[in-house]
């Protein structure tokens, strides 16, 4: 009586109920939350606060996704979801961090990845983050969020230009990437549309960042197009001013 009356005058329960409420959130979460004006330093911050499973190496992510579920795994089974972690892993650890231009957090921490050569690739998302991480180049990726509809990030290094755009909702901008031209859908998307749609904060943030790196280049937007729907897809004809 007197250790429950203690807990309820200190209000452990509430505290306890709320810690299992937030541990449990973390996993029903399809892909990590969207920063819309920060970089992935920024995510792997939050991601680390978070204590999230993203960031483990693969045995210890495989024993925290197994304290969720009912515990039917028998040792077999324990090893295989193992030795697929780190198969899932290794693979991410041949990757050219210096070739990828962008990449996409999608469901089941899975990630799309887009290289220089026009190439596509989808990988384990916290294989991904780790790698970015350890290479030092997360100040390098740039997140963007248009209507929290995509968790999408791209290299800044590899921004030909930018573009305002004006459409229904607003003024918005976007990126142009130096991307080989190629058959991958995604790739094509990136060629032929540049990234979402960000905002004025995003743009000019990113421009000053590029023009601190090359202080004899000039990153202002170089053309202005009008879309009524703001949306891109292949082979529309919009109105361009151009404005340079």
């Amino acid at each position: 009586i007197t250790l429950l009356g203690l807990a309820k005058l200190f209000h452990v329960d509430d505290r306890l109920e709320s810690w299992w409420n937030d541990y449990e959130r973390s996993f029903r979460e399809p892909a990590p939350e969207p920063i819309e004006q920060g970089t992935v330093c920024h995510l792997l911050t939050h991601l680390d606060e978070q204590e999230s499973i993203l960031l483990l190496d693969p045995e210890a992510a495989v024993e925290a996704r197994m304290d969720t579920m009912v515990q039917s795994w028998n040792l077999d089974s324990i090893e295989v979801m193992i030795q697929r972690a780190r198969t899932a892993h290794g693979a991410v650890a041949q990757i050219d961090i210096n070739e990828l231009v962008y990449f996409e957090a999608l469901t089941q921490d899975r990630a799309r990845l887009i290289f220089y050569d026009g190439s596509s690739e989808v990988h384990d998302l916290g294989a991904v983050l780790q790698l970015i991480r350890d290479r030092d180049k997360c100040h390098f990726f740039q997140a963007v969020s248009f209507e929290g509809q995509a968790y999408e990030y791209f290299n800044i290094l590899y921004t030909e230009a930018f573009e305002k755009v004006n459409c229904d909702a607003g003024t918005y901008y976007l990126a142009r990437l130096n991307v080989t031209a190629g058959g991958d859908p995604a790739a094509r998307a990136i060629v032929n549309c540049g990234t979402d749609l960000f905002s004025h904060y995003i743009y000019q943030k990113t421009r000053r960042r590029l023009e601190s790196l090359n202080p004899s280049s000039d990153f202002s937007y170089r053309r202005e197009l009008e879309w009524h729907d703001c949306v891109c897809s292949e082979g529309r004809v919009d109105s361009v001013a151009v404005t340079q």
